[in-house]
C-alpha cells in the first residue's frame, strides 16, 4: 500500500472546507482511506521539508471527495 498527501473536500452546505490529508491507496492504486493530518517534526527545518512535500504531492492532482473512498470518513478536529 502506498500513500501521499492529497486534498479532500469536506464541504457541507454553506460551509466550505478542504483539508490536506494522508491518502492511502490499495493495490489497484485507488484511494482506500485517509487520515486527519497532524504534523509534527523534530526541527524547524524538518517541518519545512514536510510542508514542501505536501505542496509537491497536492499540486496538479484533482481534489478528492470523501465519497471517493470505500466508506465515508468523518474528520475530527
Amino acid at each position: 500500500m502506498s500513500w501521499n498527501y492529497r486534498l479532500v473536500d469536506q464541504s457541507q452546505p454553506g460551509l466550505p472546507c478542504v483539508q490536506i490529508v494522508e491518502c492511502h491507496y490499495n493495490e489497484a492504486d485507488e484511494p482506500e482511506a485517509y487520515t486527519d493530518i497532524f504534523t509534527t517534526a523534530d526541527t524547524p527545518q524538518e517541518m519545512v521539508e514536510i510542508l514542501e512535500q505536501m505542496i509537491k504531492d497536492i499540486q496538479g492532482k484533482p481534489v478528492l471527495k470523501a465519497t471517493d473512498f470505500p466508506e465515508p470518513q468523518e474528520s475530527k478536529p
